[in-house]
């Protein structure tokens, strides 16, 4: 019940004799709370107050990192650049670091007036030397997106083959990279290839993703599409 859970929430604030990492602890809860209710101004805002409540960096990172999610689901990208670069400096762990450059690296590719270093050297060298071997396909697919986005189709694609190369156990990730190769070819029109993509799609993703049924749906459209031409 949200009611009674905010009620609580606002009762354990109020105490005046609550120790610092309990103060603390109720903010977490409260950001918590609204972030489950799709609150997101507030849930910012309860957890900027968390952060004046940790002692070190390296505790910060994690939630810095959901600050960062947050403040990019509430579409303030300025605020989630600012968020994912400091998770990635204050943290220890290798893959919240990882996570944290890809997702500014994302954020960069939509947002291009808010970086500030040179984006595919930032991402290539998280797998330089076979760093984060298990992680790389991800980072060439979020390195194709950055060129599709800057409209350098050849270089999208190239990164895009090479997501695929590298992607091993991840079916999801090498799924995603044929779907975008299948994209890039309908815009060509080049409906031929788009469809062989979209064949390899279908084949690689889980049946439980996301836009399953929609990919689907697009594939026998693509299909009536090559008939036609034919």
């Amino acid at each position: 019940n949200y009611a009674d859970a905010k009620s609580i929430i606002s009762y354990g604030k109020a105490l005046r004799k609550l120790t610092k990492k309990q103060r603390r602890d109720f903010y977490l809860v409260d950001a918590y709370y609204n972030t489950r209710r799709n609150d997101l101004s507030p849930a910012v805002e309860q957890l900027e107050n968390a952060m004046l409540y940790f002692k070190k960096k390296k505790q910060k990172a994690y939630y810095e990192y959901l600050l960062a999610q947050i403040y990019e689901r509430n579409n303030q990208p300025a605020d989630a650049v600012d968020y994912y670069k400091k998770a990635g400096k204050h943290t220890k762990d290798e893959e919240l670091n990882l996570f944290a450059q890809i997702q500014l690296a994302k954020l960069y590719g939509k947002n291009p007036e808010l970086a500030d270093q040179d984006i595919v050297k930032m991402l290539a060298k998280l797998i330089k030397f076979g760093k984060n071997k298990e992680h790389a396909d991800e980072v060439l697919f979020t390195i194709a997106n950055y060129y599709y986005f800057q409209k350098d189709t050849a270089q999208a694609i190239t990164y895009l083959q090479k997501s695929i190369k590298k992607s091993i156990s991840n079916k999801e990730q090498k799924g995603k990279s044929y779907l975008k190769l299948g994209e890039i070819s309908f815009e060509q029109a080049n409906y031929t290839a788009a469809s062989g993509y979209y064949d390899s799609t279908m084949i690689t993703l889980p049946k439980d993703y996301k836009d399953y049924a929609i990919i689907s749906k697009r594939k026998e459209t693509l299909e009536t599409l090559i008939g036609y031409i034919r």
